[in-house]
């Protein structure tokens, strides 16, 4: 039976916290959650978790900009998958902002 090394799992905790700080950077800054997902590979609630364990605080609702750009490309006809790339806002956002 192997005993883990101390070192490699106190260096597998610093690189999982440095991860986690990154994500917390990208989220304080307003990098939109899926675009944090893709990249890192993570749950949307395990984006939110971090960012409290790091006092940061819930992002509720879509900014009053994004919410007019939405609106403005939803009228001019273009479709709900290039309004999520170009925007970042899911489809149901989207449904909401149409109606």
């Amino acid at each position: 039976m192997s005993v883990a090394n101390p070192l490699s799992i106190e260096r597998e905790r610093m690189a999982r916290l440095a991860r986690q700080m990154k994500i917390a950077e990208e989220y304080a800054a307003g990098e939109p959650l899926h675009k944090i997902k893709r990249r890192y590979g993570v749950a949307e609630a395990t984006i939110c978790n971090i960012a409290r364990k790091f006092g940061l605080y819930k992002r509720y609702g879509t900014l009053a900009f994004v919410r007019k750009r939405v609106l403005e490309l939803y009228k001019s006809g273009m479709k709900c998958k290039d309004i999520i790339s170009e925007t970042g806002v899911d489809r149901k956002t989207i449904w909401v902002i149409a109606r």
